[in-house]
């Protein structure tokens, strides 16, 4: 191999890219059967992958469910989320934050911490919950968010069904046609209505997704306004003499003619 040859940027690219590929697969297989999820960040910091993208990847790997679009097939009432906002949660901002999502919300939960992650539960009877950890790491604050409404999702199913399909069936009282004409046509209108009601499923959908989004951009901002003060909070004022001026000549003149 010639020791005196030269790569243009893009071999550059394509040799780091490979050595990062290479230094993964060495630290897979080094005398171990696995990573756990913090040794997984750190490779994919070494090879320049977003943290909130290895995030989501684990995620979807632990939960094939996970996912932020509507199915108007299945219809959708779980909404998940992981990103890294800057700024650490930490005991002191704790309490803060707790009242931003609250406020958001509209609604109180159980606050509790695990290790090092912040965690925040609300659950609404047997309707849904949501689920929030914060965890701190290098300045930096992991957000992994969890929002489920199954009971909602149950009961507008339900009643999408049962409403057509009653309506239906009730229209055929009298008539001539057969029990089973009218049997398969009153569950056709209760199953179409299911899928009317897919409607009312997506907006809602997207409602959670909203305020999904604004919880995220709350907490973004307190922890932010947190760091911001505890780093102006550590900065010392030098000397006041320093910056004093010194007296204008000609009004010391002046003091010494008036004394």
């Amino acid at each position: 191999m010639n020791s005196n040859k030269t790569y243009s940027k893009k071999e550059i690219s394509k040799i780091l890219n490979r050595a990062s590929e290479i230094q993964i697969q060495r630290e897979i297989h080094r005398d171990r059967d696995g990573l756990s999820k913090e040794e997984l960040l750190e490779l994919a910091d070494e090879a320049g992958i977003d943290a909130d993208v290895m995030l989501e990847a684990i995620y979807t790997m632990d939960d094939p469910n996970f996912k932020n679009t509507f199915s108007w097939w299945a219809g959708t009432s779980k909404v998940q989320i992981v990103k890294t906002v800057e700024g650490e949660v930490n005991d002191e901002n704790w309490a803060d934050l707790i009242k931003q999502m609250r406020k958001v919300t509209g609604g109180i939960g159980a606050d509790s911490k695990s290790g090092k992650s912040y965690e925040w539960e609300q659950q609404t009877k047997d309707i849904g919950y949501r689920h929030i950890s914060l965890t701190p790491k290098e300045g930096k604050t992991s957000i992994q968010y969890v929002l489920n409404w199954p009971g909602i999702k149950f009961i507008t199913n339900f009643f999408g069904f049962l409403i057509p399909f009653m309506i239906t069936a009730i229209s055929f009282d009298g008539s001539d046609t057969s029990m089973f004409i009218a049997a398969l046509t009153s569950t056709i209108a209760g199953v179409t209505g299911v899928f009317g009601v897919r409607i009312f499923q997506k907006l809602y959908f997207e409602k959670q997704k909203k305020q999904l989004s604004n919880i995220i951009d709350a907490i973004a901002t307190r922890l932010h306004i947190s760091s911001f003060a505890k780093t102006s909070s550590s900065i010392e004022i030098e000397d006041q003499d320093l910056y004093q001026t010194e007296e204008h000549p000609s009004s010391s003149q002046s003091k010494e003619r008036n004394s």
